[in-house]
C-alpha cells in the first residue's frame, strides 16, 4: 500500500497546502518509511524527519546509494529483505525475518 504522505503530514492532496486542523496522526497504521540515500530531489532527512515523528508502528529504510526513484534497483535482494521483513512484523503471510517496530 502506497500512502499520500503529504496527507499523513496534514498537507491537503490537490493542492499541496498545509491543512488547517490536520495534524500528524499520534497512533495509526504501521508505516514503512524508505528514502535513498543518495537522493538528490528529495532530502533524506525530510523522510528521517517524517519517521520521528509518526507514533503509530513505524520502520525506516534509507537505501545506500540509492537515488531518487530507485530504491528497489540499487539493491534489489535487500530491498525485497527490508519489505519482507516489515511485512513479516505485522502479521502479513509471505513476510520474513521480523524486525522490531520503533515506538
Amino acid at each position: 500500500m502506497l500512502l499520500d504522505v503529504g496527507v499523513l503530514a496534514g498537507r491537503d492532496s490537490s493542492s499541496g497546502r498545509r491543512a488547517r486542523g490536520r495534524a500528524w496522526p499520534r497512533r495509526g497504521p504501521p508505516i514503512l518509511f524508505v528514502h535513498g540515500e543518495a537522493d538528490d530531489f528529495t532530502p533524506p532527512e525530510m523522510t528521517r524527519r517524517l519517521h520521528a515523528a509518526y507514533g503509530g508502528p513505524k520502520a525506516l529504510y534509507i537505501a545506500p546509494g540509492a537515488g531518487h526513484g530507485d530504491l528497489f534497483w540499487s539493491n534489489p535482494a535487500e530491498y525485497d529483505r527490508q519489505v519482507g521483513a516489515f511485512l513479516a512484523a505485522c502479521g502479513v503471510s509471505g513476510g520474513r525475518e521480523a524486525t522490531n517496530f520503533t515506538d
